[in-house]
């Protein structure tokens, strides 16, 4: 009886292959796996970094932004007269950070973050200069406000203070009106050679008759005028209208009514409101009064009191 027997060799190789082919097919499998899953990785992290570069870009532009705002910040503070330390700290700040952006991205997640709050920081701080600014503004308005009423207080005030003014100003102008002195009872009388006087009722006179010219007058009794010394002048007019005036004779110059004039003689008096009495004696060496109307002026403290005429033949 014949055995017949099936070689072993042929198993073994078709197992073996069968055997390779799962084992390539398992690695391939995870070469697949990992290829897909690093591309999506790598896809991922394409899109974090294309985020984290526009968020970079966003933080920038926000930095010039800010950098913008602080520039015109400090300018208002300065015109307005407030501390811009702070605010000039942080604008440095802001430029080195800026700096750094275009020099190293590295860590960009931590520096954004980083950064993120540094903004929020600046953020807040602009809000709450903006806040005191608009603080001050208010009042400072407030206060031009109460400026300006106090303004109108004052000007209504002075106008009610000019009106006073005026009113005492007029009334002083009376007062002084009204304490210019009077001359009454005035008489031109003439002395001759021989000391004889004379005294015509008409005022007329010869010139030998007046080689010595007497003014008598009262200055009459004022309530208003004050009680003191008080200097009196007397200007004598030729007809031509002409003062006689001789500094060798007491005569000069004084001011009354807006200006100065000429005066013939003048007396200090002590004026008591009681009716005093005055005469001016007049003597001119070696002159010769002309043919005519001579009038006869009486001044004092500025003003004209009292005013008499006489003739020569």
């Amino acid at each position: 009886m014949t055995e017949t027997k099936t070689p072993p060799r042929k198993n073994g190789q078709k197992i073996l292959f069968v055997a390779i082919i799962a084992v390539l097919l398992g690695l391939y499998g995870i070469l697949l796996y990992w290829g897909v899953d690093t591309e999506k990785k790598l896809e991922a992290s394409q899109e974090v970094t294309e985020q984290q570069a526009e968020t970079i870009a966003e933080k920038e532009q926000e930095l010039d932004q800010l950098e913008q705002r602080f520039q015109a910040e400090i300018e208002k503070a300065q015109e307005m007269g407030l501390e811009i330390t702070d605010l000039k700290t942080a604008l440095e700040s802001i430029k080195e950070e800026k700096e750094k952006l275009k020099k190293d991205n590295r860590n960009r997640q931590s520096k954004i973050n980083a950064l993120s709050s540094k903004i929020s920081g600046y953020q807040e701080l602009l809000e709450k200069r903006d806040k005191d600014i608009a603080d001050l503004r208010a009042q400072t308005e407030k206060q031009h406000e109460q400026i300006q009423e106090l303004k109108g207080n004052i000007s209504e005030r002075e106008d009610n203070l000019s009106e006073v003014r005026n009113e005492l100003d007029e009334k002083n102008a009376q007062i002084k009106l009204a304490q210019v002195l009077s001359v009454r009872e005035f008489k031109v009388k003439g002395k001759n050679k021989k000391g004889k006087i004379k005294f015509e009722e008409d005022q007329e006179y010869r010139s030998k008759d007046i080689e010595t010219l007497l003014i008598d007058f009262e200055l009459a009794p004022n309530k208003v005028a004050d009680v003191e010394s008080k200097t009196v002048y007397m200007q004598l007019h030729e007809p031509s209208g002409a003062t006689v005036s001789d500094a060798l004779l007491g005569g000069g110059e004084f001011d009354a009514e807006g200006g100065t004039q000429l005066y013939t003689s003048k007396q200090d008096v002590l004026y008591e409101n009681d009716g005093t009495q005055m005469t001016f004696s007049f003597q001119p060496n070696e002159y010769e009064y002309k043919a005519g109307r001579y009038s006869v002026d009486i001044f004092c403290e500025g003003h004209k009191i009292g005013t008499g005429f006489f003739r020569v033949k």
